[in-house]
């Protein structure tokens, strides 16, 4: 009886999640077609691209909809209110899911505004050399998958060590990748993977108080939510 209210609701957030990831990485390609002409240029190396809902954004909403509880059974028993959720469709009304449509799509031109146009007009490397094409797709990349699965943080009621681990292992699987394509001579990304380019991306969004943007992320997140 208490499963099928908790069912419901871990259902309707893993299938507003997934198109939200999807649209979130799909679209920093649109947002981009502005500034080269829709020339069909992709912005990320095309097999690391391919990784991104195998290994990078699939186990956290993986584990969030098996264990995440809202309520505990007693709580769901004691009060028959919490079942209002399920029965006025509350987290899967069609309001709920334009919101996280356009929030998707919101995010995805943060996504690749702030690194391609930090990055990409004067942000110089430790050789002295501009950050090239690749440094500023694979930082799009890398705050995309950030933000992904932060988000199922802001969702999640219970913050097990198993959904912590998968989402901040997610995030670190990026680097490792990152690392191995790097050291492929036959691949895109080769010799691109540079953590002083990271780190002058973290430093610039610092400088010019773009955590700004950031809270109004978190807003606008927690109302699709």
């Amino acid at each position: 009886f208490v499963h099928g209210r908790e069912c419901y609701r871990r259902n309707a957030y893993l299938i507003l999640y997934n198109f939200y990831k999807n649209i979130a990485v799909v679209a920093p390609h649109l947002w981009y077609g502005f500034v080269n002409a829709f020339s069909g240029q992709s912005l990320f190396d095309p097999v690391f691209y391919q990784l991104f809902n195998m290994f990078l954004a699939s186990l956290p909403i993986v584990i969030y909809a098996v264990y995440d509880r809202e309520h505990d059974d007693e709580t769901l028993l004691r009060y028959p209110s919490l079942y209002q959720d399920s029965q006025q469709n509350k987290h899967f009304a069609n309001r709920k899911y334009w919101m996280w449509f356009v929030m998707s799509f919101y995010e995805a031109f943060i996504f690749f505004l702030l690194p391609y146009y930090i990055m990409g007009n004067g942000a110089f490397g430790s050789n002295g050399q501009i950050s090239s094409f690749w440094n500023d797709g694979n930082l799009v990349y890398l705050v995309v998958v950030v933000v992904v699965n932060l988000k199922i943080l802001i969702f999640s009621h219970q913050y097990s060590i198993l959904l912590l681990f998968t989402v901040f292992g997610s995030i670190g699987c990026f680097f490792i990748g990152h690392v191995i394509f790097n050291l492929m001579v036959s691949n895109e990304v080769y010799n691109t993977f540079s953590l002083y380019n990271i780190f002058t991306f973290l430093r610039i969004i610092n400088t010019l108080a773009i955590p700004c943007l950031w809270t109004l992320w978190m807003f606008l997140s927690h109302a699709s939510c």
